[in-house]
């Protein structure tokens, strides 16, 4: 299969066949079953060199538009594999005979296939999935906070599997043994799994019983990729830095009623670091409170509750929800707001919108210089001098750049921006109120 081959779906062959002429010694074919559900279908596909005759291993990356959605998915193929040698395949690192790996636009992994191995990393080394022995088959596919797992292999085969997904909010894992492909074959049945988590990390503990895990009351939760200093991210000495990170404090979502503006004030804010910019988003009927009075500046803010408050503050009215999520219905006290962000292009279709999920400090640049769009002009001049700037993803360099020259983010006191870090309810509200006054709104 020639490098860059694109594959319009929409244009249907009755047979297909393989052919090549003069061909000397051993010849490989690659093979793809490509998915075909709509004209606006897109596979684009391009081989990845590994070094060693196609004869010996092949690699291929996929980049698919599949009902508007895209992915990217990484694909391995060992004719002449041995257990005790890895290969690796531009973004990944694998011991196993046949190794998929697929991702979202934003590189987060959605589904990870593996066939005779029990190993894959990153290429530098950091781990993706870790099994105690090699199987034959091993795969996984997220949908919602929910991780779904299928092997050859006994639920307590598992104890001790190690799964890194970075940026992801599972609170759930199912497992089904994968049984033979027979039309007598009766589906095995699906068992929920004990899990840990720690950081990005998931330990399966199939049929046996997860330790206890001390949780650190003041360490902050982070996202692998930079370590701390101020906030007492790295287990450091506690500092207050500009906009802290803190710890883990899922906040309840805000369909629940809540009093009137004029008549209330957050009980726990007071001598906050960010009480002024939490006050005046008060004052607008931006931000909301728990019903005990609370407004939980220290709790992680969701994807939901980031866009509620960005629509607020620019004074869009809510949207009719069109169904365009699989995780997200018509009757969620989100929806509308979902869509009326998906129409202004402050995020973009795809399969889940994950509206429970923590959101990152580099997520949140991207929401808000997609809402700040051409109203500011910047001079594209602004050196990032963070000392974690190599760990900003690619995709959000240049959001953070905007962000930091129009003064909406700052960073985290200590020299860093956190781009993976979790994001809390201040630190939004802080971004927020400088986005207002930005855009003098």
């Amino acid at each position: 299969m020639a490098d860059g081959f694109n594959v319009t779906p929409w244009v249907p062959t009755k047979y297909s066949y393989f052919e090549r002429n003069n061909a000397q010694g051993k010849v490989t074919f690659d093979t793809v079953l490509l998915p075909i559900q709509g004209k606006n279908d897109n596979i684009h596909i391009d081989r990845i060199e590994l070094g060693v005759p196609t004869t010996e291993a092949t690699a291929m990356k996929f980049l698919a538009t599949v009902n508007d959605v895209q992915s990217r998915v990484y694909y391995l193929l060992d004719y002449e594999h041995n257990p005790e040698r890895t290969r690796t395949f531009e973004k990944y690192k694998t011991n196993g005979q046949m190794t998929i790996v697929k991702e979202d636009t934003e590189g987060r992994i959605r589904e990870l296939a593996i066939s005779n191995g029990n190993s894959i990393s990153y290429a530098d080394g950091t781990p993706l999935l870790k099994i105690n022995s090699s199987l034959p088959d091993f795969s996984f596919w997220i949908t919602g906070d929910k991780l779904n797992i299928e092997a050859s292999c006994e639920v307590e085969d598992l104890n001790g599997v190690e799964i890194t997904l970075k940026n992801s909010n599972v609170k759930t894992v199912e497992f089904s043994k994968t049984v033979p492909a027979d039309i007598n074959s009766v589906p095995s049945p699906v068992e929920t799994l004990a899990f840990t988590k720690n950081g990005d990390v998931l330990t399966l503990y199939g049929n046996s019983v997860p330790p206890v895990v001390e949780t650190d009351p003041i360490t902050p939760v982070l996202k692998p990729g930079f370590s701390g200093g101020g906030g007492g991210g790295g287990g450091g000495s506690v500092t207050t830095p500009a906009e802290p990170e803190v710890p883990e404090n899922p906040e309840n979502p805000e369909d629940v009623e809540q009093p009137s503006v004029e008549n209330y004030e957050f009980k726990d804010i007071s001598k906050h670091w960010a009480e002024g910019y939490i006050n005046k988003l008060k004052e607008r009927g931006i931000v909301k409170g728990n019903p005990d009075g609370n407004f939980n500046p220290d709790s992680e803010i969701t994807r939901a509750e980031l866009l509620a408050m960005v629509i607020r503050a620019l004074g869009m009215p809510e949207g009719n929800y069109g169904g365009q999520f699989n995780d997200v219905s018509a009757g969620d006290w989100f929806a509308g707001i979902i869509q009326t962000s998906l129409d202004a292009e402050l995020i973009s279709k795809d399969a889940e919108f994950r509206p429970n999920d923590s959101i990152t400090r580099e997520e949140i640049a991207k929401i808000i210089v997609q809402s700040v769009g051409d109203k500011v002009k910047t001079d594209d001049t602004c050196d990032l001098l963070y000392t974690d700037e190599e760990v900003i993803s690619s995709w959000a360099v240049e959001y953070v750049k905007t962000v930091t020259e129009l003064g909406l983010m700052s960073g985290m006191g200590n020299g860093t921006f956190s781009p993976q870090g979790i994001a809390t309810r201040a630190q939004a509200a802080a971004v927020i109120e400088r986005l207002m006054t930005l855009l003098k709104l």
